[in-house]
Order: structure tokens, then C-alpha cells, then sequence
């Protein structure tokens, strides 16, 4: 027989859940994407840069969170997560070019 708590939904982790999955769907494009903007000449220097700006987001974000936890509660933990998905957004807005365009700007 089932808890009678089985069938309790907590929609927060739910939707944490489900954004964590989205999140994997892009994480594993976005590598990809750096390397089509970077275009073949700078393909090392952009991927460089692309894993020195994850490893400092995965060594930064769980101190900053967690402060921010221990001062204003768990509950905020879904409003964090909001405003660096918006961050990330529109970061994308400012991309100006291709890397087969950069290189055809280059070749000239």
C-alpha cells in the first residue's frame, strides 16, 4: 500500500526538475554552438574560453547560492535560478556573427 503522500505533488521541485532537464537538453548543444561561431581559426581560443567560463559558474555558483540560502531561505532558490536563465537569454541577443562569416571577413 501507497503513503498517502506518494500522490503529493511539490510543484517547486517539480519545476526544478523540468528545468534541469531543459537545461541538459541546450548544455549539451552549446558547445556546438561555439564552435560554429568561432569558425575554424579561433575554434581553440573560443573553446577555451567557453570551459574556463563553465568551470567558473560550477566553482562560484553553489558558494554564491548557498550564501544567499543561508541569508534569505530555500525559497528563493527558484527566483535564482529565473534570473540567471534570463542572464543567459539575453547574453545570446548580442551574438553579431557566424563563424563562417568571421571567416570570410578574415580571408578578404
Amino acid at each position: 500500500m501507497l503513503p498517502i503522500d506518494f500522490f503529493h505533488i511539490n510543484y517547486r521541485w517539480l519545476l526544478l526538475f523540468l528545468g534541469g532537464m531543459f537545461w541538459a537538453f541546450i548544455n549539451v548543444n552549446s558547445i556546438v554552438i561555439v564552435w560554429e561561431l568561432a569558425g575554424s581559426s579561433r575554434l581553440g581560443t573560443y573553446s577555451g574560453i567557453y570551459y574556463f567560463f563553465s568551470a567558473l559558474a560550477a566553482i562560484t555558483s553553489p558558494v554564491l547560492a548557498g550564501a544567499l540560502f543561508d541569508a534569505i531561505g530555500i525559497n528563493f532558490l527558484f527566483l535564482y535560478s529565473v534570473v540567471f536563465f534570463i542572464a543567459a537569454f539575453v547574453s545570446t541577443l548580442f551574438i553579431k556573427k557566424t563563424g563562417q562569416e568571421a571567416d570570410e571577413v578574415a580571408a578578404k
